[in-house]
């Protein structure tokens, strides 16, 4: 059971990972700042999940 809960957990932090290394899908302006703020939003979740496990 232990051990589920961390592979789901180490699931979602890989996929956070992947999701904040995502370059934007077009060049625009508006894009690009929603993707650095979506990037730091992500970086942000993931370190905050790893704070509560360590």
């Amino acid at each position: 059971m232990k051990d589920d809960f961390y592979e789901k957990l180490k699931l979602l932090l890989d996929f956070v990972e992947q999701e904040s290394k995502k370059p934007p899908e077009n060049e625009s302006y508006a894009a690009l700042v929603w993707n650095k703020g979506y990037r730091n939003a992500m970086i942000k979740v993931r370190d905050y999940i790893w704070k509560l496990f360590n």
